[in-house]
């Protein structure tokens, strides 16, 4: 009866450690994104001939660094890897200022952008994506529908993709 308790007691034990770790890592993980899920952006067309405007929201009491937004097709994956689409739509090095923008730091409140007015038949259009350093120092990639996930710094991803960086005024 003894060593029955004494199981019981282990496997209880071990159960409540495990339930403790999975709650610190859920806490981890919430605490880490407190300030990325304060920063949004979302289109606005203004019925400009020339351009659309996208508004970009940082909701915290501390500024952002290293914001890149990029405009992709609406019927783009939503992921990460959608930033190599701006190869294609950029003819030239010179044209990438027309599909993506680039603020070094963005303070608190709400921010304006210009993106292209370019749209296809069957309602094919521009719509904006976005990464961004936060005040911790680590880089989230925010996509079309919203969802936040960790990247690599946009100083290794955007040689990755092949993509020109003028928009630096220097590179760490």
């Amino acid at each position: 009866m003894s060593i029955l308790a004494l199981i019981t007691s282990a496997a209880n034990t071990v159960f409540q450690i495990s339930i403790n770790i999975n709650n610190q890592q859920k806490q981890r993980v919430a605490e880490e994104r407190t300030q990325a899920v304060n920063v949004s952006e979302w289109y606005n067309n203004i019925d400009n001939e020339n351009y659309d405007k996208v508004t970009i929201n940082n909701s915290n009491k501390n500024a952002i660094y290293d914001v890149f937004v990029f405009y992709v097709s609406n019927r783009s994956e939503g992921t990460l890897s959608d930033i190599s689409k701006l190869v294609q739509y950029a003819k030239s090095d010179d044209d990438f200022g027309k599909y993506c923008d680039f603020f070094e730091i963005l303070p608190p409140g709400e921010s304006t952008t210009q993106m292209p007015i370019d749209r296809a038949m069957g309602g094919e259009r521009f719509i904006p994506e976005m990464i961004f350093k936060d005040s911790n120092g680590i880089t989230w990639f925010r996509n079309k529908n919203g969802n936040l996930e960790k990247c690599p710094n946009i100083y290794k991803l955007l040689p990755k993709y092949g993509i020109p960086a003028p928009y630096f005024q220097y590179e760490p």
